[in-house]
């Protein structure tokens, strides 16, 4: 029987949650035989690319901007550049033509995992024999009309994709509700390859030594959706009250040295800045608690590697939290705000029976959603 052909289409493929969670996806499709390639097409990370199974292909169609009075004239017959920024690149063109443009052979599954600009290239698929799939991390209509260009572009995009994924379920009520369509959307929690976390969170090259209670973060230097401002906020409330403890920040993105600049302005020495790092689980398996002080996440990656590892969890009321923590049963939610933040951390700091409460019901929850769970459900969706 030959092998089902499934496409992976990424705007990008660098060490942040989304790009994690779908090399999972592609390794978990290649070891249930399936015939796997990431279509990358913008810029991608040597570290991320190097977590992909041998059996994936991956490719990358990144096309850079080019002067076409300058273009040579293999370029020209290819057409292997693009004269506008890529925002204008999206708008300009049809979704028939970009499908035309970066998909250029024939799969069986057609997936648009993350991105208004994937969505768009798979709701212009001319393959009337393939699935088409897009993948619904969370609700940023924003984001998707900046992308598009208008919310009826935007609908249009949405309806054309037969089937939408939604990784929690308040990501698809607020699909629902902002969009109107309730058919073929289905929630699938994203998976995790648990057996790999567990290994490398024992790594012991490099393994960090905390001083004293130490609290992780493991996210992209994003301050509108992460939050790290009001984080060291509340981090330098908490010192003034003469509370002890240390803050592991992991990643880096567009506004690292502004959140760097921040915590030298508030003096905070116990703020310790790692970087990005290609094993982030052995910060967390090391740390006391993990905390998510993000504004919106998805299904977020790295709260459920956390849960893998059994770590205590406090988390601001995102999309994801209530489902992977049972309403707060596995871990603490707080109200998604500086104060909700501020209070939470102070009462896991110390409150020792509080703290040691969620410490043994993160053990519990530990292997609640198993991989193999997560491609059945997937399957048989795509089965029918």
């Amino acid at each position: 029987m030959n092998k089902k052909k499934v496409l992976f289409l990424v705007p990008s493929l660098s060490m942040g949650g989304m790009e994690r969670v779908c090399v999972n996806y592609a390794n978990l499709f290649a070891r249930r035989n399936y015939e796997v390639t990431i279509l990358n097409f913008t810029y991608d990370d040597k570290d991320i690319v190097s977590h992909l199974d041998q059996k994936v292909r991956y490719i990358s169609h990144y096309q850079p901007i080019k002067n076409l009075l300058r273009a040579s004239m293999k370029d020209i017959m290819r057409f292997n550049f693009r004269v506008l920024p890529w925002n204008l690149w999206m708008k300009v063109h049809s979704a028939q033509y970009l499908y035309k443009r970066y998909v250029r052979e024939h799969y069986d599954i057609e997936i648009a995992f993350f991105g208004s600009e994937a969505m768009k290239i798979i709701s212009g698929s001319n393959n009337s024999q393939a699935m088409q799939m897009g993948w619904l991390h969370n609700m940023n209509l924003e984001g998707d009309i900046r992308t598009l260009g208008s919310y009826k572009k935007a609908e249009k995009v949405y309806q054309n994709v037969k089937n939408i994924i939604c990784v929690s379920q308040k990501a698809k009520e607020q699909f629902v509700e902002v969009f109107g369509r309730n058919s073929d959307i289905h929630v699938v929690n994203n998976p995790n390859d648990t057996k790999a976390i567990r290994t490398l969170a024992g790594e012991r090259k490099d393994y960090p030594h905390k001083k004293r209670f130490t609290l992780v973060n493991v996210s992209r230097f994003v301050d509108y959706q992460k939050g790290y401002t009001r984080l060291l906020n509340v981090c330098k409330k908490l010192c003034s009250e003469g509370l002890e403890f240390e803050f592991w920040l992991i990643g880096d993105g567009v506004d690292f040295e502004k959140i760097k600049q921040l915590a030298r302005q508030y003096e905070l020495q116990n703020i310790v800045f790692w970087g990005k790092q290609a094993n982030p689980y052995k910060f967390i398996n090391n740390a006391d608690l993990y905390v998510c002080a993000s504004y919106t996440e998805g299904f977020s990656m790295v709260m459920m590697e956390t849960i893998i590892l059994g770590v205590p969890m406090l988390s601001t009321d995102v999309s994801g939290a209530a489902e992977m923590l049972d309403n707060g049963k596995y871990g603490l939610i707080v109200e998604n705000s500086e104060e909700g933040l501020y209070n939470g951390l102070k009462n896991m700091i110390t409150n020792q029976n509080l703290y040691n409460h969620y410490k043994l019901k993160a053990i519990e929850r530990k292997d609640y959603l198993s991989e193999d769970i997560i491609m059945d459900r997937l399957e048989n969706i795509i089965n029918g």
